[in-house]
């Protein structure tokens, strides 16, 4: 056998190859050959060759150095526009084609970062398994700021998360789907004056110690653009801020103070607590699905997100 024969990798590229495509879309993101090479499980050098071939076979630089980086140039960036979805489409047809034959997967990975609806999303789990005993529930908790990374590496089968605030839109490959809305809330002991009060205003909450989500949370920009159109800004009082909406509810209770964070009023989180719909000033906030562009959604995935979505009626 020849030497050529016993290392297909170097083999001379001729003409473009799935490989090289899922290779350039996997350097883009992780913004490097080395990176991009555990990830496809083969060598650095093995995917540096077909991204020279790649770039050979188009007549185009796809690809830059800059600092330790490596990223798409002008033309690069058009290709993995391009590509993107249709590698999503045919990531999706293995699954597609199983479903069809009565072979269900053993796992269903779940990302949200709305803990606040933590409860909600474990009974809307348990009522899907009912009818899918055999399939097991992976629920990747994260950061909204890394979320949709998430959904793009392909890991996520549904993602159910805020939409995007003003100003930070869907990444590229990804779209986003509606699925319902969220109060901002006023979370109170059930004896407290705001829980009870028959006349609630917004100038209440500046009477009371406040629990908010911390200053890089979009819920507490919000909260501060909403106080300051109100001229409450000088009267609040923060006692806590939590990145959690656990912690949050914890320290409401603790009698630390009043927290305000965004949630379903009667969600079960709140079980012991009070809360008072802000929406009169706040408006809702929208959260949805977040999916690959161009794959296609099996039955299970949409079973499962339609169990989301009713969560949030």
């Amino acid at each position: 056998m020849s030497r050529l024969a016993r290392n297909p990798l170097r083999l001379p590229y001729k003409s473009l190859g799935l490989s090289q495509l899922r290779s350039f879309v996997a350097v883009c993101r992780m913004g490097g050959y080395s990176a991009a090479g555990r990830e496809m499980r083969i060598t650095g050098a093995a995917v540096w060759e077909q991204m020279k071939a790649l770039q050979r076979i188009l007549g185009l630089e796809l690809l830059e150095r800059q600092g330790n980086q490596v990223v798409p140039t002008a033309h690069g960036q058009r290709l993995l526009t391009l590509v993107r979805p249709h590698l999503a489409g045919l990531d999706s047809v293995q699954r597609l084609l199983r479903e069809e034959q009565d072979l269900l997967p053993e796992q269903l990975t779940i990302v949200t970062n709305l803990r606040v609806i933590a409860e909600e999303i474990s009974a809307a789990t348990a009522r899907f398994r009912e009818r899918y005993p055999t399939i097991r529930i992976a629920i990747r908790y994260l950061r909204i700021a890394d979320v949709q990374q998430f959904v793009l590496d392909g890991t996520a089968d549904v993602t159910l998360t805020l939409a995007p605030a003003p100003g930070d839109p869907v990444l590229e490959g990804l779209v986003y789907e509606p699925a319902g809305e969220l109060d901002y809330l006023a979370i109170a002991p059930a004896h407290h004056p705001v829980a009870k009060s028959r006349s609630f205003r917004l100038e209440m909450l500046t009477r009371y110690p406040l629990v908010l989500g911390d200053t890089s949370a979009y819920s507490r920009r919000r909260v501060e653009e909403v106080f300051h159109r109100h001229g409450l800004t000088s009267d609040m009082q923060v006692a806590a801020e939590s990145n959690s909406d656990a912690y949050t509810t914890s320290l409401v209770r603790s009698g630390v103070g009043i927290g305000i964070g965004i949630g379903l009023q009667k969600g079960r989180l709140y079980y012991d607590l009070k809360t008072r719909s802000l929406a009169r000033w706040f408006g809702t906030a929208q959260a949805g699905f977040v999916w690959r562009a161009g794959a296609h959604r099996s039955t299970l995935q949409i079973q499962l997100a339609n169990e989301l979505k009713a969560t949030l009626r």
